[in-house]
């Protein structure tokens, strides 16, 4: 990037976002430390917790941590949570998580700056997600997307720097493979994303030189961690493998499949080594039955686009609104409602038990349908005046997260926090006269 393009990069707004940031995360930190149960209000975060005190109290030598960790899964769940809460405790991982937060809204920033040569167009981006329900609130949790999603935006920085850049190319590529190595260990989702990066390299540079080392050296940094981590458990477990767990692929596919077959109760009782498949039998499962498989996400797709996050927010995080726990794990189980009786009747369910919440879903319903169209406005303007290989970067993102994360057995707004960003982007994009910046 030039000179000039530095010189226009920053504004006065910019600052006065991040000021407004500070002082809500601020905020939010005090009621951290009045409230310190909230920072288990995340999915799984009880759990997590759990294994990482297992770890502290129960690690006397190398056999032990080695047993430990044959029987906790993908190592990237909790060990760097681990790390920092055995260091510096729980505050202590909400201060470095909210660091990562803040470098990520900034980087974010200059993403949409970089796409645009617009200032307005980046604070926009930036006001939009810092105000997302989740973004408020994840850093606050002891939950995998607090690490997950600011690597997911670093990494996306320095693949759009690469795109736009003929300076900096292996360097960026470096960092951005790195970062996306530590984001698979910790969620394997995406775990198959590199190799669609590396294939729009490829055809985004087909005649420069270098362009095969530089894909090799991005698929290396990329996959190197889950790589050591599978090789571990080859060399110590006889397994070639990244892991199982009650929360695993494996496990979230066969209950998928128990759920479309409508045999999720019986699925739940078996023994935890019956209860996983294959991805290969889950496809051919799938195909089998694609319709009733289809009818099996209607509910998980509409909590993944029309759930703002709101309810998550209030209940579970500030709990201003109590209620009982639901199948689901959520305090007021609305999840289970709508898998089990249809959007209507929970949204009924709402307004004969919590009012005010009722106004609440529904006034944050009316701001995402607005959301939804402009991002789809914005998305046409990206497509129209955004380099193909950045569009096609981004685009596959949004459609790699968005289907991937249906295979989870109970989808949250957290399955989408990593796509916000770029949601927040494309939203940003529709406000302004877009200059090119092909």
């Amino acid at each position: 990037m030039g000179d000039t393009r530095e010189k226009r990069f920053y504004s006065s707004a910019f600052y006065l976002i991040l000021l407004f940031i500070i002082i809500l995360h601020s905020f939010l930190l005090m009621f951290d430390f009045s409230n310190p149960s909230s920072f288990l209000a995340g999915d799984r975060a009880s759990s997590r917790l759990n294994t990482i005190n297992v770890f502290i109290h129960n690690v006397h030598d190398y056999d032990s941590f080695i047993y430990l960790l044959s029987q906790n899964g993908i190592i990237g769940d909790y060990f760097f949570h681990m790390i920092i809460y055995f260091l510096f405790g729980q505050y202590g991982v909400i201060i470095i998580q909210l660091l990562l937060a803040f470098v990520s809204y900034i980087l974010l920033y200059k993403i949409a700056y970089t796409i645009s040569q617009s200032q307005k167009t980046s604070c926009v981006t930036l006001f939009i997600y810092a105000i997302l329900p989740t973004t408020m609130m994840t850093p606050h949790l002891l939950v995998s997307e607090a690490l997950f999603n600011p690597l997911i935006v670093f990494a996306f920085y320095f693949l759009t720097i690469y795109f736009y850049s003929e300076n900096m190319e292996f360097k960026v590529i470096i960092f951005s493979g790195l970062c996306m190595g530590v984001a698979i260990v910790i969620r394997p989702i995406l775990m198959f994303f590199p190799i669609v990066v590396a294939i729009i390299i490829i055809f985004s540079r087909l005649f420069k030189r270098q362009v095969l080392k530089t894909v090799t050296v991005f698929l290396f940094t990329s996959f190197s961690l889950i790589f050591l981590w599978s090789t571990f458990n080859y060399l110590y477990f006889n397994k070639f493998t990244i892991g199982s767990s009650s929360h695993s692929m494996a496990y979230n596919l066969g209950g998928r499949i128990a759920k479309m077959e409508k045999r999720f109760e019986q699925f739940r009782k078996l023994p935890e080594n019956e209860q996983s498949i294959t991805f290969a039998t889950f496809l051919f499962s799938v195909m089998a039955d694609p319709i009733a498989y289809a009818k099996s996400l209607q509910s998980d797709y509409i909590n993944f686009f029309g759930n703002s996050g709101i309810n998550s927010f209030l209940t579970n995080y500030l709990k201003i609104v109590s209620g009982e726990r639901g199948k689901d794990g959520s305090t007021l189980g609305l999840k289970s409602i709508l898998d089990e009786t249809g959007i209507w009747h929970t949204f009924t369910y709402l307004y004969r038990n919590y009012r005010q919440l009722f106004f609440i879903n529904i006034t944050s319903l009316i701001f995402f349908v607005g959301f939804y169209a402009l991002i789809l406005f914005g998305g046409f303007r990206f497509i129209r005046n955004v380099q193909p290989s950045v569009v096609w970067l981004y685009l596959t993102f949004l459609l790699y997260i968005t289907v991937l994360s249906q295979i989870v057995l109970t989808v949250r707004t957290g399955h989408r926090s990593p796509i916000e960003p770029f949601m927040s982007i494309l939203m940003g994009l529709s406000f302004l006269k877009f200059r090119s910046n092909a």
